[in-house]
């Protein structure tokens, strides 16, 4: 998304991640920001990539499906959609848990992932009912961890 304003925030809050792509501290993110803790600037990691901001989790909380029913945070990403041109927004699975429903209030579009090593054929089918019945908004897939031989690509094997 070159010459885009791109924001990354870590909402998966059981098992936050983001931080660890980015090799950045998950001292100060969102949770602290919503409990009061500390400011929004002091939780946005600026040009971490070429006009790529990131928001990570922060601390954990005991009840992080409480946290992402907050006015408080509905607040600040209409704020943040004023400054940037995506949001990104990591959350957790969305069979496991009911956050990623939560969030779907105020989140434009999904894009569902899935594992080839992880994800089984039932559990997907499972999560394209429970997107149908919730209306989410899915605009992609991207699946990940794809086994890639040589006789599998017809261009040679060049790491594609």
């Amino acid at each position: 998304l070159k010459g885009f304003k791109v924001l990354v925030i870590d909402l998966d809050l059981r098992a936050p991640n983001v931080h660890h792509f980015f090799n950045i501290s998950n001292d100060k993110g969102i949770t602290d920001y919503l409990a009061g803790k500390v400011g929004e600037e002091e939780i946005i990691h600026k040009n971490i990539k070429e006009n790529y901001d990131v928001i990570t989790a922060g601390s954990r909380v005991p009840f992080p499906a409480k946290v992402l029913e907050s006015h408080k945070i509905i607040e600040f990403l209409e704020k943040l959609k004023k400054n940037y041109d995506y949001i990104f927004v990591d959350t957790s699975p969305l069979l496991l848990f009911a956050d990623t429903l939560i969030i779907s209030k105020f989140i434009d579009a999904f894009i569902f992932v899935t594992s080839v090593n992880v994800s089984k054929k039932n559990e997907i089918k499972e999560a394209t009912k429970l997107i149908k019945t919730n209306n989410l908004n899915v605009v992609g897939s991207i699946v990940c961890q794809v086994p890639l031989t040589k006789r599998q690509n017809k261009y040679g094997y060049y790491g594609y």
